[in-house]
This record gives structure tokens, sequence and C-alpha cells, in this order.
């Protein structure tokens, strides 16, 4: 069946970055565009208690007139219950929104739609930095870690490197210097990779590391080229930093939620306030 791609559209914005990054995406995924309009409506009830406004910025002059082709238009009380209705609806592969008005140019920025959106989504959630263009993707960046929501995202980041003949960049960030024994347990967690014997003077924690991510990344996509990075510091200044120097930008939710949605973490929603790229948030669990 032909994977959808659902793309939040706001057709008084000035801004088409989520137009542009939903066709890219489904080019990569083989699939349809689905645009997506939400209009103010519902009960009384609903319309006069929510505290969503209707949209995130105002229109701008020479407002964009979108195709209407693939458009499905619906009423809800705001736009995050109207999308969260259509997604449960279609079950699309992926859900594209864009970044307010308020972000700076060139990078992603979250609005209040997207805010709900990126707690309780069943599908991943991939933002488009004010202003961007449709481009063929450069390398995609994955935030990696040996967690079951570290593997969603490297899953999904293979199958798109894959998918666009570009290179994998594995980033791994750890807030503190490993000992001897934890690289060790990292490097079995993450690929089933031996990391030594911890009473051996081991080489340091790039070393170990970095062929054990790479060999992750192996298993799910051979053919793709795949390198790694193993970095000490904070995480959400570290993965900013990637963002520059990426096509797509792939983070996994946070380590608690329910299952087969996607839940924001802190670094998460650090991030998509000033990435340089698109990205693209997987849910736990898939």
């Amino acid at each position: 069946m032909e994977p959808t791609v659902a793309c939040a559209l706001d057709p008084d914005s000035g801004d088409r970055g989520a137009v542009e990054l939903a066709r890219v995406v489904a080019t990569l995924l083989g699939g349809r565009v689905l645009n997506v309009v939400v209009r103010p409506g519902g009960s009384a009830a609903e319309r006069l208690s929510r505290l969503e406004p209707a949209r995130d910025t105002e229109p701008e002059d020479g407002a964009l007139r979108f195709v209407r082709a693939n458009q499905r238009e619906v009423t809800a009380p705001s736009p995050a219950a109207g999308l969260h209705r259509v997604l449960g609806q279609e079950r699309p592969a992926v859900l594209v929104a864009g970044s307010p008005m308020r972000a700076a140019h060139g990078c992603v920025g979250l609005g209040s739609t997207t805010e709900r959106l990126l707690d309780g989504a069943p599908c991943p959630v991939a933002i488009a930095p004010r202003g961007w263009t449709e481009r063929p993707l450069g390398a995609i960046a994955v935030a990696m870690l040996p967690s079951p929501e570290g593997r969603a995202a490297l899953d999904l980041a293979a199958e798109f490197a894959h998918a666009a003949a570009v290179p994998l960049r594995l980033v791994m960030v750890l807030r503190d210097s490993p000992d001897a024994t934890e690289v060790a347990e990292l490097a079995r967690e993450l690929a089933g990779v031996s990391g030594g014997d911890p009473g051996e003077d081991p080489p340091g924690a790039a070393a170990v590391l970095g062929p054990a991510l790479t060999s992750a990344a192996h298993d799910r996509a051979p053919r793709i080229v795949a390198d790694a990075d193993v970095y000490v510091g904070d995480p959400s200044d570290t993965l900013v930093r990637a963002s520059s120097h990426a096509g797509l930008l792939v983070l996994g939710s946070r380590a608690y939620g329910r299952g087969a949605e996607v839940h924001a973490g802190g670094v998460a929603r650090s991030v998509l306030t000033s990435a340089h790229c698109p990205v693209i948030l997987v849910p736990r669990g898939t």
C-alpha cells in the first residue's frame, strides 16, 4: 500500500517549508503527500474552552496559494486536535509540520500546534526549518544511544539514508567520560560488539564505540556509508552543531510514555528550537 506523508498545512502562512519537506520525504518513501488544513470549529464547549490559538502566526502579505490536490480540510476546536484526528484515521508514515514565523530563518522552531503534536503523535513527526526549500538531502545525522528509543531512531535514519543514497552519521553524546567498564558495556549494548576485558587497558571510548556504532548501522543497511562521532558534553548543544552539517537530523523519543507514540524529551525540545536542518522525532517502541 502506498505510504502517506501528512503535511500540516496553514494556507495563510507565507512559509512553504513543510510542503517542500513533505514532498522530499514522500519521494524517499515512494508515497504521496496529503495536505491537511484544519478550520476552526467543534462544539460550543470545545470552541469556548480551548487554550490553543487558531494558528501560530498572522498571514504575511502575498500569502501562498497551495495546490488543493490531495488536500483534506477538517473542522476542529484547534489545529492540534484536527491533526491528531487525521493521524488516527490515516495512520501516515510521517507527519511534516513547519516552524513558526518567529523562528530564525533557516532554523527549526516550535509553535503551539507542533508542541502538542510532539506528545502523543502515532507516527514520526518531522519539522522543517523556517524558509526551507526542496533540495536533495545531504548526510543524515542520528542521535544514537544503546536504548530502544535510540535504536528506533537508527532504524528510520538508516532507512532514509539508504533510500536517499546519502551517508549516515551517528552521533553519540555522553554527559561524562566513561570508564573502561562503561565503555565495554556501551559497546556490547550497541551492536553485540565486545568492548574488551574491563580489566585490560582499553583504547579510548571513541576508538571502541565508533566501530560499534557503525556496525549497528550496517546491520540495518549494509550498503550505506556510515561514520560515527562520540562526544562528551551537552547533548543539546552538540546536536544543534551537528545539524549545521546535516540534511536531516533524526532523534528518538524520551524513555517513558505510551509506546508507538512520539514523546519529546528535554534534549529534543531544546534541539527543536534552534536546529539548522529538518528534524524528525521517532515514536517509542517502533
